[in-house]
């Protein structure tokens, strides 16, 4: 396990999430692909799920009272990582509407698509890491009820998406193990060096670190 954790951080780039830099990467495939049409970019809508709450206050001054207003809460808001829309050639394939998943569809579509008022196929994903050996993080019992909101006031569903399986994931249920591996990533997947452990070679150079298909956009259309 702890191999396979370790390849989350090799990446050059500097940004807040590396498992959000291979989505792009994988994103920017699909769009090259034409299995993706769109993204929607920055800034991505922020969605109130719970507006401020305001109470009446009295402001004591020298002379006088004044009554005011003071904020008790603050608004729940909730932004997604990505939001794009699919070609609709890829349905049944890639994604199926969250609503009309069947049996069969389980065993290909990895993606639960919101269908929009031209009836175009759309996801919104939040990306989130595996569970580690360090246990549950805040973010895994804030962004469910986050997820369980956003349906009930606008009927969107946004989907958790893990990018890479750890040794106890099913690979099937991951992004990279369901569909395939971004060209830039890649390489991270494969031991650049000899690895060692007491002296004895383990594994050898460009040999792969994971069990599972490595498949490329090609591979996979």
């Amino acid at each position: 396990m702890y191999l396979l954790q370790k390849m989350y951080y090799c990446s050059m780039k500097t940004t807040d999430s590396t498992h959000e830099d291979i989505f792009q990467d994988w994103l920017d495939e699909a769009i090259a692909a034409n299995i993706v049409t769109v993204q929607i970019k920055h800034p991505l809508p922020r969605y109130e799920l719970c507006p401020q709450v305001k109470v009446p206050y009295t402001k004591h001054l020298i002379t006088k009272q004044k009554e005011i207003t003071r904020e008790l809460l603050k608004p729940w808001t909730y932004t997604p990582d990505f939001i794009f829309y699919w070609n609709s050639n890829y349905l049944g394939k890639l994604f199926v509407p969250y609503n009309k998943r069947s049996s069969i569809d389980s065993k290909h579509a990895f993606f639960l698509a919101n269908k929009d008022v031209t009836g175009a196929y759309f996801s919104i994903v939040d990306v989130k890491a595996s569970i580690n050996r360090f246990g549950r993080r805040d973010s895994d019992v804030i962004f469910p009820l986050a997820q369980k909101q956003l349906y009930n006031i606008k009927r969107l569903y946004v989907q958790k998406t893990v990018v890479i399986p750890l040794t106890k994931d099913d690979p099937f249920s991951t992004l990279l193990g369901a569909t395939w591996v971004p060209q830039n990533y890649k390489s991270e997947l494969y031991y650049k060096r000899d690895y060692k452990r007491d002296g004895v070679v383990l594994k050898r150079e460009g040999d792969c670190k994971v069990p599972w298909e490595i498949r490329s956009v090609i591979n996979f259309i």
